[in-house]
């Protein structure tokens, strides 16, 4: 059975498994993700299958996955949330997360169920006091900045832009996970390079850097970095979270979506007080990267 080891720190990992009819399709979410195989199972699993019998909170093949897995699955009491293009199955006595990706419907469908797939994943980041963010990675000798803004905004091309030792670890979602009294940055994909530009790249999020600095973007005619205040610095997180959280929020229900942006805001007021934030101008041929490195110093 295929399975893969998905690990952002020692508080967040998860093993990836598939039943044989999904296994292809986690071999190519691995890759994305440059996952490694892994042969021990973790407490928080995660099973995709193509088609798992649920009905009314019985499992109603228990003689199947059990068999298959490894595990003493409960036969009754799960619950579903049902996303239409996949289906999620939790249950009150496990950390197994049980999800159905549904019959195949050509590579574009199988990357939208991809990055839908990791609501467990995000649920739990949110939960924990993470937050993901809308934004370009940027490291510099180990430390890290975000570089916040809507699409089409600048971001990948600042990311492109910058010249070493700078590098561009991320240029469309960082996730942020809380460790104490600092955020640990990590890179995630931007989907739209396999869904349009059918792009091979990949993207190591188990890489981590100290978040050192928050910059939201603005396009200018001169580079220049404000300061900006922390409520403010918050309600823009808060804006930029919710707009990465867009593909799974949209498919919750009122109350679950509502809980969670709850979440979201609390965490993006604790991440503002974690770091400096400003206003970054950023013009066409300037070289703003040296603006950031003048306030950060």
């Amino acid at each position: 059975m295929a399975s893969y080891r998905f690990f952002l720190d020692s508080n967040h990992v998860w093993s990836f498994l598939a039943t044989p009819d999904t296994e292809p399709w986690l071999r190519k979410f691995a890759s994305i993700f440059r996952l490694k195989k892994n042969a021990r199972k973790c407490a928080g699993s995660i099973v995709f299958s193509r088609k798992i019998s649920i009905h009314q909170g019985c499992l109603i093949e228990p003689a199947v996955y059990p068999k298959l897995l490894g595990w003493n699955l409960p036969k009754t009491g799960w619950n579903e949330e049902n996303f239409k293009t996949l289906q999620f199955f939790t249950h009150p006595k496990t950390k197994i997360v049980l999800v159905t990706i549904g019959k195949p419907l050509g590579k574009i469908m199988d990357l939208i169920r991809m990055g839908q797939a990791l609501y467990p994943v995000y649920e739990k980041i949110l939960v924990s006091g993470g937050l993901p963010v809308h934004s370009a990675l940027l490291e510099k000798e180990g430390k890290g900045v975000i570089l916040v803004a809507s699409g089409a905004t600048g971001k990948s091309t600042c990311a492109r832009r910058v010249p070493p030792p700078w590098r561009a670890l991320a240029d469309d979602e960082t996730v942020l996970i809380k460790n104490g009294r600092h955020f640990d940055a990590h890179p995630f994909p931007t989907w739209s390079e396999h869904l349009w530009k059918r792009s091979q790249k990949n993207w190591d999020a188990s890489k981590k850097v100290r978040l050192a600095g928050i910059f939201f973007l603005k396009q200018a005619v001169r580079d220049k970095a404000e300061p900006v205040g922390r409520g403010q610095a918050a309600a823009f997180l808060t804006q930029s979270a919710c707009q990465s959280m867009n593909r799974i929020l949209m498919r919750l229900d009122k109350r679950k979506k509502r809980r969670l942006q709850q979440k979201i805001f609390e965490n993006a007021c604790r991440t503002a007080s974690s770091a400096p934030a400003f206003i970054l101008h950023v013009s066409l041929t300037g070289r703003f990267w040296e603006e950031i490195e003048n306030v950060l110093e």
